[in-house]
Order: structure tokens, then sequence, then C-alpha cells
């Protein structure tokens, strides 16, 4: 099955003009001025690309990922695969997951689709090099740490080199103490954390137990 990105993600003004409609301030202002030359007067039956994902394709338009996204500009302005067959192939990410990544490249994502995708939506931000959706990805992760996320959290936050996020973990873990709740998930969590990890929570212990 494949879906055309435009059918029911926006709206059409009185004057004609394809309005998007952001989701409760997710979708930056900045991302709205970079897009809106190539998306205005764009028509619904104007796609001009495929995008092919784990379960399912979407069709979408070139102009709005090369005006989001480093890497897509870069796939077609070059003599590259994508340029030449129109398809690009994102098979590590599922359908619903695509879906809600070019939901928020246009615009058009409610709240509880990004916060159902976000960890796709970061790995796909990495990825492609969209930093401002990165950052909303991280902003929201830093929202609902629990005991039962954290150490998930921090491996994501080093991972992706979320400087905030990995903080944030760290101040939850040994500012507030929470290290007792998860003592028996850290044994596991150190055999698998990278060397460079461990010696920063091994500091950050040292700085909240430095005796007084």
């Amino acid at each position: 099955m494949c879906f055309d990105m435009l059918n029911g993600l926006g709206s059409t003004s009185r004057s004609g003009r394809y309005r998007v409609n952001f989701g409760r301030g997710i979708c930056s202002l900045k991302w709205f001025d970079r897009c809106y030359a190539s998306w205005d007067g764009m028509q619904k039956d104007n796609w001009d690309v495929t995008i092919n994902t784990a379960d399912g394709s979407l069709r979408a338009h070139k102009a709005i990922l090369s005006a989001t996204s480093p890497v897509f500009q870069s796939m077609f302005s070059h003599d590259l695969k994508e340029k030449e067959s129109s398809i690009i192939h994102i098979v590590d990410m599922s359908l619903e997951s695509c879906m809600a990544l070019l939901s928020y490249l246009y615009g058009t994502i409610k709240q509880e689709d990004f916060w159902k995708h976000r960890l796709a939506l970061l790995g796909a931000a990495n990825k492609y090099d969209i930093a401002y959706l990165k950052d909303a990805c991280e902003e929201s992760l830093l929202e609902d740490i629990n005991s039962t996320n954290v150490l998930e959290r921090l491996q994501d936050a080093w991972l992706y080199q979320l400087n905030k996020l990995k903080k944030g973990c760290l101040m939850y873990l040994f500012d507030f103490g929470k290290i007792y709740d998860v003592r028996e998930e850290v044994s596991n969590f150190f055999r698998h954390a990278d060397r460079e990890l461990m010696t920063e929570m091994f500091q950050e212990v040292l700085t909240v137990w430095k005796p007084v």
C-alpha cells in the first residue's frame, strides 16, 4: 500500500493557499520559513518521490524533503540513485514511524503521534541530519524520565550525543538518589555500556558523593 502525504495533512485557506496545521507547537517556525518557498503552490497530485519502508510505501515531495534535511538534499542534487529513480529506501523504519517523520517534516504531526514515535524519529533525525527534530526529541525524552526507562534513555543519549538528556539521566540517578531503584538493572547495563559512558557515570558518582 502507498500513501500520499498530502491527503488529510493540512487545509486550504479561502485564498486557495495551502496552510500547514502545526501540531501544538512541536514544529519550529524556522522550519516553516525554510520550507514555505518550496511548499507554496504545491498541489496534492505533485508528489515526485516514493519512500519504501520496512512494511509499505509513502509518497512525498523532493522539495519538502530537501528543504528539511541536508542528507535528502544531497540525494536529489547529486548523481545518486535516489535522484535518478525517485525512490528512497528507509527499511529501518516502519510505515507508521515513517508517516510520523513525514508528518513532522510537513508540519502536521499530532502530539500523540510524536510521543509514540519519538525514539524512531530521533534515529531518523540523527541519520538524516534534521537538527531541529533531534532537539525536539531530546526535549521530549527529558520530560518523562523514570526508573523504568532511565538507563535506556542514558544509552540513547550517549548513542546520539544528546548532552542535555545525558545530564538529565545522570542527575536523576545520582542527584536524586534513584540509582537504588534500578540497582538490579545497573549490573546488566554495565556489562554492555560503552566504556567512556561508564567513565562519565563513575565521575558523576565521585561528584555527587564527594565528602564535605
